[in-house]
């Protein structure tokens, strides 16, 4: 089936976790795997075989966005986002067969974002970024983007980067079997240490 608008699996207030999308046909804007106004996006997983003309969000809380799931073997035009929080966004995974038109981002937590897992072995225009916090929070606590993992079999057409931590970017691996056209990056970070990242 079709669809012309956008697709949420489950929107609440306290939480929104375990709700699964499967898209087989087309959608014309944004899917979103689960939202919470102040509580817990976790445990989503979203597969899409079809078209989606919008972007993904595995899941968008705002006490935690963990372990959510996203799989592509069709096209999505837009940015695909694991999970995304204003605290935690941690052990997202995100598989690519398919084509990605946009970036791709494991996690995005203002405190953390670490142990993320994406596997590109489609097409992917945009970067790539296993995990990524706020840079603009360095003094309020340990802001880190640690432990994510990155596996390239495919075509990117952007940067990758293995964590982006506002006060650590350390342990992250990025495994480069395909073609990367632009920069590949362990760990960045505007405050802290960037140490013992790996690119295979």
């Amino acid at each position: 089936r079709d669809v012309t608008g956008s697709i949420i699996g489950g929107e609440g207030n306290a939480s929104a976790n375990e709700n699964y999308i499967d898209v087989a046909g087309s959608v014309g804007n944004d899917i979103i795997g689960g939202r919470s106004k102040t509580g817990t996006a976790d445990f989503n997983d979203i597969i899409i075989a079809g078209s989606v003309k919008g972007s993904i969000i595995g899941g968008e809380g705002n006490a935690s966005a963990n372990e959510n799931s996203i799989g592509v073997d069709g096209n999505v035009d837009g940015n695909i986002i694991g999970g995304r929080s204003n605290a935690s966004a941690s052990d997202n995974n995100i598989t690519v067969e398919g084509r990605v038109g946009g970036n791709i981002i494991g996690g995005e937590g203002n405190a953390s974002a670490n142990e993320n897992y994406i596997s590109v072995g489609g097409d992917v225009i945009g970067n790539v970024i296993g995990g990524k916090t706020d840079q603009n929070s360095v003094g309020n606590a340990n802001i880190t983007a640690t432990g994510n993992f990155i596996d390239i079999g495919g075509n990117v057409g952007g940067n990758v980067t293995g964590g982006e931590g506002a006060t650590g970017a350390a342990n992250n691996i990025i495994s480069v079997a395909g073609d990367v056209n632009g920069t590949v990056i362990g760990g960045k970070t505007s405050s802290g240490l960037a140490n013992n990242n790996k690119i295979n």
